[in-house]
């Protein structure tokens, strides 16, 4: 192919000489990537509800056992009998000799 002829040929064709292309094969790949940042983000996002539902899930529990440590306490603290005679500093008169 000579440079005169080259003068002849349409623009694609002659740009397909040279190696150049139209950027339909680019143009391609761009949208792949498009599609493939887009079911990232998807599965991500997947994820992440996931592990809030996890969490969500944990923090119910947590609060359920909390609630009962908090109730089996006050029942506990109430069945306590005051410990404050037992402690208390003896009297005078509680050491009396028979």
């Amino acid at each position: 192919m000579s440079n005169k002829n080259r003068g002849n040929l349409p623009k694609s064709e002659e740009a397909w000489l040279r190696g150049l292309t139209d950027g339909h094969d680019e143009w391609k790949k761009v949208q792949e990537q498009e599609k493939a940042l887009f079911m990232a983000k998807k599965g991500l996002h997947l994820q992440l509800a996931q592990k809030r539902k996890v969490l969500a899930d944990l923090e119910a529990e947590i609060n359920v056992v909390g609630n009962k440590i908090r109730i089996y306490s006050e029942k506990i603290s109430t069945d306590i009998p005051k410990t404050d005679l037992l402690c208390s500093p003896p009297k005078s008169g509680d050491f009396t000799l028979s």
